[in-house]
C-alpha cells in the first residue's frame, strides 16, 4: 500500500507546486483573449 501512496504524495507535492503556474497560464490566456477582442473589436470600427 505504501509503494502506491508514495508515487501520488510525491505527485500531489508536486501538483501543488505548479498549481500557481496552471492559475498562471489560465490568467495569461484569458488576458490575451480579452486583448485579442480588444483588438478585433477596435479594428472592427
Amino acid at each position: 500500500m505504501r509503494q502506491v501512496l508514495h508515487p501520488l504524495i510525491s505527485h500531489m507535492n508536486k501538483g501543488r507546486a505548479s498549481l500557481r503556474e496552471q492559475v498562471i497560464r489560465q490568467v495569461m490566456r484569458q488576458v490575451l483573449q480579452l486583448v485579442g477582442l480588444a483588438i478585433t473589436g477596435t479594428s472592427n470600427y
